[in-house]
Parts: structure tokens; C-alpha cells; sequence
């Protein structure tokens, strides 16, 4: 606010309101200045004017009336939007359809949001806490578990958990610099599955926004998590003892009742490898990429006969032919990514037809390997290709497994050719 209206301050308040209504008529600024005596220039003459108060707004804190700027004669009424205390710096704006509401940032109005707030979140968290009540979940005692939910629970506590605050972090990417599993879908289905065989429970003391706008239906991608595994059947392990117990037991290698559930991990694994490869590749080249289950399609029928390193070099053939096609027909990205299972499929029955040799190796050798992935053909398979470089019927044949397992869980690949 400036302060010309002491260029006014010679007048009697019944002379600035008729000078007022006559410079509203459209007079000439200039005349008026001259006869009213007042030095100010001619765009200057509104902001000399003083303020008129409300009749229905009193500053909250003073308990004074608010003030209104007067309006310019080319102005509506309606360009009048803000109020203002004489006294504090309280402001009031007038809220309306077509403009963005403001709030005032005096000290008081501050204060007192900033206790609404403070308020809000403690009721919120007193919603979380009694709904997410860490005894109202039975725990999952160790020696329950099978090789599935070990790797899944290992897995996590290593690419996710912290050691220091004994929680695993939200699954949101950049949380952490190891990757849980190959594709960020399966990501979200491992912490599904552990979330529901009850291994993991909600952290209640999670932050809030995870739990905005329904306590009971958080958003689980931004939670933290809390083992629910006990050793002794009386109280919850730490993440440090479990994860020891399930290094443990992987560190033996495979026994012969896991060969079932071990062939449709690796196969599921490869499938998510393949996939996996293909989303990050189009990332690099900004595709967007929503046609997972014809992509996941083709590398399923692929892993009957191909590795793993050769179908991500096919892929990446694939990719740049559908790069080179959207270059010379200058078609939108959804239609590129739209041609790419087509063409991966295409020269997938080709390598395996005419019996192309894999060349996939040495991107093998410098990939970044998931934890997940490590987990299952380092340390609990010993693979040394990290399950890449062979047909999956090798790997299942690699297994330990009773005589009545060899007969009923082997993998599809097995009876069909490998490239």
C-alpha cells in the first residue's frame, strides 16, 4: 500500500467522496487535480484515495473492520479481491470460481493452519495406529515358511530393508539403488504375495501422505513394512535374524521337495528377465510402454526353445527395426511399441528354426543383476550365468528331486528342441 492518500489530506471527507464520484463519472484527471489543489501524477490519483472499510469483515485478530482498496473507474467491481487490517498485516481475499483461493501469511494465520494441521495428523494417526494395530495380526512362524516365501522375504530384506531402523521401504523406485526383482511389476507382486501370507505388516508409523485419503486402504506403494516372522513363537524376529536364518537355509542349495516350485521360479523369473529388458530399453529410447501381456506372451512361447540372453539380443534387434520404421513412416511412439511383440516373435521363430547361435554374452556378463535373480541361481542354485545363458530344461534338469517329482515337474521347454 502506498501512501498518497496524505496527498489528501487537506480535504474533508465529504470533498474525497465527491471527488471520488466525479473522477468514477470520467472527468479529466488532470482538471480535477488542478481544482482539488493535489500533487500527485494523473495515474497516481487512485492509489491516493483512502480505503473503505467493510461492513461484514472484521480482522480475527484485532477486531477491527478490513479495508478495501477503491476500485479504478475502467475496473469492475469484481477486480476488488483483497481486504486488509489498518492495524496488523491480517489480509482477507475473496474467494471466487475463476481465480485461485489465497490464504493469508500473516504470523497469527500462520500459527493458527499450522495448529489446524498438527491436529489433523494426530487424528490420522490415531485412525492408522487403531486400524493398523501390530497385534492384531498373528505372527508367521519360520519354520512355515516354503522356498518361494524365503526367496521372496530374503529378497526384500536385502534390496529393501534397513538394518538400523529394522522397517523395509516403500516400493517405490529410488529408495534404493539395488534392484528387487527385473521389472517394477514384479516388484509390486513380491510385496503383494509377502503381504498376503502376512510376512510383512503394514507399518503403522508410516508416513502419512501413504495413508491420504483412507486410513484403511493405504497406498502400498509408499509405506514402510515390518517383519511379522517369528523364530521362538512368543515375539517377532528383528529383520538381521531373519534374514541370517534364510541365508542359512538357501546357502545349503536345493532340496528334492522344492524341484516342483523351483522350475516355475525360474521359469516365472526368466519371463520377468525377458520382460524386464524390453520396458527399461524402450525407457532409454522415451516409448511408452502398456502392452505387457503380448510382450510377456512372446517371451514365454520364446523360453520353450531360447536362454534368456539370447531373446534380450533378439529384442534389441526387434527395437531398433521398430526404431528405423517409426524414423522413415514418422508414426506416433504407442504404434512403434504396438509392432515390437510382432517383430520379437518373428525373429524368435527364425533364430529357432534356422538355429541362430546366442551373442547375448557379453551383455550377460555386464548387466545389472536384480537381488531377486541373485538370490535364486547364486546363492541357493549356483549358477554361474545367473540363469541367462542356458535353455531353462537345463536348469530344471540341474535339480535335485525325487523320483516321483522327475516323472510330473518338468518344465514345458523339455519336450520341445532348444536353439
Amino acid at each position: 500500500m502506498t501512501d498518497y492518500h496524505h496527498k489528501l489530506s487537506h480535504l474533508a471527507a465529504e470533498d474525497i467522496e465527491t471527488l471520488y464520484q466525479r473522477y468514477l463519472a470520467g472527468e479529466p484527471i488532470a482538471a480535477l487535480l488542478v481544482e482539488y489543489a493535489i500533487d500527485v501524477p494523473a495515474s497516481g490519483l487512485i492509489r491516493a484515495f483512502p480505503p473503505v472499510p467493510c461492513a461484514d469483515l472484521d480482522c480475527p485478530w484485532c477486531e477491527r473492520p478490513l479495508y478495501t482498496r477503491r476500485r479504478g473507474k475502467s475496473q469492475p467491481a469484481r477486480s476488488v479481491n483483497e481486504a486488509f487490517c489498518l492495524t496488523c498485516e491480517h489480509r482477507y481475499y475473496v474467494p471466487a470460481y475463476n481465480r485461485l483461493q489465497r490464504y493469508c501469511i500473516c504470523a497469527p494465520c500462520s500459527q493458527e493452519r499450522d495448529h489446524a494441521r498438527h491436529d489433523q495428523q494426530a487424528r490420522l494417526r490415531e485412525q492408522i495406529l487403531a486400524h493398523w494395530a501390530m497385534g492384531a495380526e498373528s505372527m508367521v512362524p519360520y519354520a512355515t515358511l516354503g522356498i518361494g516365501s524365503k526367496l521372496t522375504l530374503m529378497a526384500i530384506i536385502e534390496a529393501r530393508g534397513s538394518a538400523w531402523s529394522d522397517r523395509i521401504e516403500p516400493v517405490e523406485p529410488g529408495h534404493c539403488a539395488l534392484l528387487l526383482s527385473p521389472s517394477e511389476t514384479m516388484d509390486t507382486a513380491l510385496f503383494e504375495s509377502a503381504r498376503l501370507q502376512a510376512l510383512l505388516l503394514v507399518d503403522p508409523h508410516s508416513p502419512l501422505e501413504a495413508f491420504v485419503p483412507n486410513p484403511a486402504v493405504p497406498r502400498l506403494e509408499r509405506v514402510r513394512w515390518i517383519s511379522n516372522i517369528t523364530l521362538d513363537s512368543r515375539q517377532r524376529a528383528t529383520l538381521t535374524e531373519v534374514y541370517r536364518h534364510l541365508h542359512r537355509d538357501l546357502a545349503r542349495g536345493p532340496r528334492p521337495e522344492w524341484h516342483r516350485e523351483l522350475t516355475q521360479l525360474i521359469r516365472s523369473l526368466a519371463a520377468e528377465e525377458v520382460y524386464g529388458q524390453i520396458e527399461r530399453r524402450c525407457a532409454e529410447h522415451g516409448l511408452s510402454f502398456r502392452t505387457r501381456e503380448r510382450h510377456q506372451a512372446v517371451a514365454e512361447s520364446l523360453l520353450e526353445h531360447l536362454p534368456v540372453c539370447h531373446i534380450w539380443d533378439l529384442a534389441n534387434t526387434a527395437l531398433r527395426g521398430v526404431l528405423q520404421f517409426a524414423e522413415h513412416c514418422n508414426v506416433n511412439s504407442m504404434h512403434v511399441v504396438g509392432t515390437l511383440p510382432g517383430k520379437l516373435n518373428h525373429l524368435g521363430r527364425r533364430a529357432i528354426g534356422e538355429r541362430w547361435a546366442p551373442c547375448g554374452s557379453r551383455q550377460t556378463a555386464g548387466s545389472l543383476r536384480s537381488v531377486y535373480s541373485r538370490l535364486l541361481h547364486g546363492l541357493l542354485l549356483g549358477n554361474p550365468d545367473g540363469g541367462l545363458e542356458c535353455p531353462l530344461n537345463l536348469y530344471a534338469q540341474a535339480l535335485p528331486c525325487t523320483s516321483r517329482a522327475a516323472s510330473s515337474a518338468q518344465l514345458p521347454c523339455m519336450q520341445g528342441d532348444t536353439a
